[in-house]
């Protein structure tokens, strides 16, 4: 009896040690199924491979890269977009819209690179200044004069064909007679830009000599035309075209009116604009009087 015994608690022993033995076989993962990471052979997040099989049903809120998924829980057809550096939207440790942390340093109007949205180096786009340009009637990027020489069109050479000292101020009292020639105009400059016309304005103690160019025409180098006064709008952006007036001192209040389809010369020096006419013809639009007078001068203004 004790013998039968003893035998029988062999065996009872022997079978839960193989039990145990059994258990711990079938349990024993690698430590890499456990550790949140996607490693090893793995093929979702701790699962597939050497670790027990993934769920391939997609669950957008699992935890898990599982399913048709292109992340964790996200991406692919069931799922919302997975955060990226293109994606218009400040997400992952961006510090601005997709840029900073992951996405790389974000773009400034100073770092000396062209990149975000700007035309240029630091310039353009829609957060810094814009471009410099051989049409935005600065002297700027090397140039000779306003908008023309360096990298813009070589400026025009204008030789007029007469010579006038600059700025003189030798107007006589009023336009007394009519039809008399003077040599200079006075003046004491000013060009500024009112309302769409740009103006060179002739400030003298006798008289004033208002110069407009219409609306966009800057101010540049070449040869102008003269326009009366109610031609000046009908006239395309790209005319050399301006409207001269002149408004005699002394007894007379009258102005006179350039005639039109005169020669003008503007020259450009750097900020430097020189306008010079020869002879030019201006008639009174009162009628008081119906006889032209001719004008010569030049003028200055930076």
């Amino acid at each position: 009896m004790l013998k039968s015994f003893f035998y029988y608690s062999l065996c009872l022993i022997g079978l839960l040690f193989c039990l145990s033995c059994g258990d711990d076989e079938g349990s024993s993962l690698p430590t890499h199924c456990s550790n949140s990471i996607m490693d090893s052979d793995e093929t979702g997040i701790d699962c597939g491979g050497s670790c027990d099989s993934c769920n391939d049903d997609t669950n957008c809120s699992d935890g898990l890269w599982n399913g048709n998924e292109t992340g964790v829980d996200c991406g692919g057809p069931d799922c919302e977009a997975c955060p990226s550096c293109e994606d218009g939207i400040q997400n992952q440790d961006e510090t601005a819209v997709d840029c900073g942390g992951i996405c790389g340093i974000c773009p400034t109007c100073s770092d000396g690179v062209q990149n975000g949205n700007e035309e240029g180096i630091d310039c353009g786009g829609s957060s810094c200044e814009a471009c410099p340009s051989c049409e935005d009637g600065i002297l700027n990027q090397g140039e000779e004069a306003i908008d023309c020489g360096g990298p813009c069109e070589a400026c025009v050479e204008v030789n007029p064909p007469c010579e006038i000292n600059s700025n003189s101020s030798d107007y006589p009292l009023g336009f007394s007679p009519a039809s008399d020639n003077y040599s200079s105009v006075a003046c004491g400059l000013d060009l500024g830009q009112a309302g769409n016309n740009w103006s060179m304005i002739a400030n003298g103690p006798n008289s004033d000599l208002t110069v407009i160019f219409p609306g966009d025409i800057k101010p540049t180098e070449g040869i102008y035309k003269t326009v009366s006064f109610n031609q000046l709008s009908t006239w395309s952006p790209d005319s050399k075209v301006l409207h001269l007036h002149t408004v005699a001192g002394g007894a007379f209040s009258l102005q006179w009116n350039a005639v039109s389809d005169q020669d003008v010369y503007v020259e450009a020096e750097g900020t430097l604009v020189r306008m010079t006419f020869c002879d030019l013809q201006f008639s009174d639009p009162s009628g008081q009087f119906p006889t032209n007078i001719n004008v010569s001068g030049s003028l200055e203004c930076d």
